[in-house]
C-alpha cells in the first residue's frame, strides 16, 4: 500500500512539475475542449473534478509528445476520464461489471507485455501491412446494450 502511494506522489510531482503551462493555464484549454466535445457537467464538483483528470491527462500527452516516440498523442472526447472510469465505461465485459475494481486496476498495473532486455524488437511494426490492424471506429458504450438486452430477454424468457 506504501509503495503505491509514494509512486502516486512521485508520479504526481514529476507530471506537475514538468509542463510549460500552470494549472490556471489549462483551464481555457478545458473549457475551449468542453465547447468542442459538447460535454457539460450539472453535479456540484463535477466539473473541478473532471478538469483535474483533464489536466493530468493533458500534462501525460505533453510530457509524451516532449520525448522521442515515434508516434504522438492528443486530447480525445475521454480526456475528462480517469483511465479505470474508461475501461469501466468502454470495455464490453466491464460494461456489465463482471470484472471486480482489483481485476481492473491489476489489469492498468500490469507489465505483462513490457520487454525484456534479452528481447530483440523490430525498430518499428506496421501492423496495417500485415493485415492486423482494423480502421477505427467508434462504438461507444454500445456493448453494455447487447447484455442488456441479453438479460432482458432471457428474463422474460424464464418468466
Amino acid at each position: 500500500m506504501w509503495h503505491r502511494i509514494i509512486i502516486f506522489v512521485v508520479m504526481v510531482a514529476v507530471t506537475h512539475g514538468s509542463s510549460a503551462l500552470t494549472r490556471e493555464e489549462w483551464y481555457p484549454r478545458f473549457e475551449s475542449w468542453l465547447v468542442e466535445h459538447g460535454k457539460a457537467y450539472n453535479v456540484p464538483g463535477d466539473k473541478e473534478q473532471r478538469f483535474q483528470i483533464y489536466y493530468e491527462n493533458a500534462i501525460y500527452v505533453e510530457n509524451h509528445n516532449s520525448q522521442n516516440h515515434p508516434y504522438k498523442l492528443k486530447l480525445n472526447r475521454f480526456a475528462d476520464l480517469s483511465l479505470v472510469e474508461y475501461i469501466r465505461s468502454y470495455k464490453s465485459i466491464d460494461a456489465i461489471g463482471l470484472w471486480s475494481k482489483r481485476e481492473t486496476e491489476s489489469l492498468i498495473e500490469s507489465n505483462r507485455y513490457s520487454p525484456t532486455p534479452t528481447d530483440v524488437l523490430p525498430e518499428a511494426i506496421d501492423w496495417r501491412e500485415k493485415g492486423i490492424v482494423a480502421p477505427v471506429r467508434d462504438k461507444g458504450t454500445c456493448g453494455e446494450y447487447i447484455y442488456m438486452l441479453f438479460f432482458i430477454v432471457l428474463k422474460q424468457n424464464v418468466s
